[in-house]
């Protein structure tokens, strides 16, 4: 079923020059906890950084794909431990437009990719899969402003430290082209 997802979200990104499209590039910043389980005395919060770039189909669809990095100090057993993270996703959005002039509008769409979770010495790669929703705000000479909310199922198992999900909450700001 995740192969199918996939395969789907690549084929419309492939099918996207013949729509009407507009292409973006954008960065964000916001609030990430990550769940972790087992040894860890309290989950793993800190800030976030976001590269983003995709294209909007028809005014209604978006495509993203985004690389996201946090780092944090986390306590285990009564020691610290560096918790890294390095996100790589692809996204489709659905645009609701909210207002008549169409600058304001909600979105919604599933999630899934690739993350880097490194404990200290201990890395993994898995896939992950999940869902957001948000507002976009478009500014004059085609700038728009996103606020969004994330939720990544993780389900690492059989490891030290075990990650179960990720949340994010994110303040982009986009230059369509």
């Amino acid at each position: 079923m995740r192969c199918l997802s996939l395969i789907s979200i690549i084929s419309i990104a492939v099918a996207t020059p013949a729509l009407a499209t507009d292409f973006f590039v954008g960065a964000g910043v916001g609030w990430q906890q990550d769940e972790i389980k087992r040894t860890v005395e309290k989950d793993s919060e800190s800030a976030h950084f976001q590269l983003r770039a995709g294209a909007i189909l028809e005014q209604d669809h978006r495509i993203t794909a985004a690389y996201s990095y946090k780092d944090d100090d986390v306590r285990a057993e009564g020691e610290k431990y560096k918790h890294y993270m390095h996100l790589m996703t692809l996204s489709y959005d659905y645009m609701m437009p909210f207002a008549f002039d169409g600058r304001l509008a909600g979105f919604i769409g599933p999630t899934m990719g690739l993350y880097n979770n490194k404990f200290d010495d201990r890395s993994r790669t898995h896939f992950t899969w999940g869902g957001q929703v948000g507002l976009q705000y478009r500014l004059p000479q085609n700038w728009s402003v996103d606020l969004s909310y994330r939720y990544l199922d993780m389900d690492i198992n059989g490891s030290q430290h075990e990650l179960d999900d990720t949340q994010q909450i994110t303040l982009a700001v986009d230059r369509r082209f």
